[in-house]
């Protein structure tokens, strides 16, 4: 459904200037706030943390390193240059999840975790991202931000380490500017759509969403759980922060 609507209504143009000079401005003053961790704290996981979390954090940390090639090809391609302000934005974008993937290596490494080389629902994500085109992409990206979010919550608080926890809750809080980031791209993105054609993507949307959250349980429901989730919270939690996504979504498209 997603792949058709987006077929049907390829979005015409970029964002507008406010919207690209906002976020522009974000991701500048965000990447000056990260402030250095000490990787010197003798605070590391201890062998029972480290049997939950460490498969976990390698999944997610893989899921992170993609080069973000097509989404700045795209950004360029819709602003008719490579050095257009869009193309510079989405290329900020994917420098910040760059980032959380040097972090979270970072801390692999100082708790002797080993990389994902391959990882499965990566490799879901991944194609479902390419496959289906960049507008369809977009909400993708939306789903996976919010199931992120949750799941750095979770971490921060599935630990005693004080590092990882302070690692975890950065990253958290950047994952919730991305999915506002998401909003305010698709809302203007399908702002000339009728609106039974974005309820439709709406739909779609959901749909996919649920079925990756439910991954994401699979696979990581130890550090869910540990965080505080059970499995009836964590859908209940999911499914609330979704709506609240789209109705932004909604609430942008019809403000544009």
């Amino acid at each position: 459904m997603l792949e058709a609507i987006g077929d049907r209504c390829r979005a015409p143009g970029v964002p507008g200037d406010v919207l690209i000079d906002r976020w522009r401005a974000h991701f500048r003053q965000n990447g000056k706030s990260w402030a250095e961790f000490d990787w010197s704290e003798v605070d590391r996981l201890s062998p029972g943390e480290r049997r939950i979390v460490a498969r976990s954090i390698a999944a997610f940390q893989r899921g992170e390193t993609g080069d973000g090639s097509n989404l700045v090809h795209w950004a360029a391609a819709k602003g008719g240059s490579p050095s257009h302000p869009f193309a510079d934005l989405m290329g900020m974008f994917v420098q910040e999840e760059q980032r959380h993937a040097r972090v979270l290596r970072r801390a692999m490494q100082v708790n002797g975790i080993a990389r994902a080389e391959r990882q499965w629902t990566d490799a879901i994500f991944r194609a479902l991202r390419h496959g289906l085109g960049m507008l369809p992409a977009l909400a993708i990206l939306l789903a996976v931000e919010i199931l992120a979010c949750l799941y750095y919550d979770a971490l921060a608080r599935a630990t005693g380490s004080p590092l990882l926890r302070r690692v975890a809750s950065r990253i958290c809080q950047d994952e919730a500017d991305h999915v506002l980031f998401q909003c305010d791209l698709l809302g203007s993105f399908t702002c000339g759509w009728a609106r039974w054609l974005r309820r439709a993507g709406a739909i779609g949307l959901t749909v996919a969403f649920a079925a990756a959250a439910s991954i994401v349980w699979f696979e990581h429901r130890q550090v869910l759980r540990r965080g505080g989730f059970r499995l009836r919270s964590f859908f209940l939690t999911a499914g609330v922060s979704l709506h609240q996504a789209l109705s932004t979504v909604e609430r942008r498209a019809s403000a544009a």
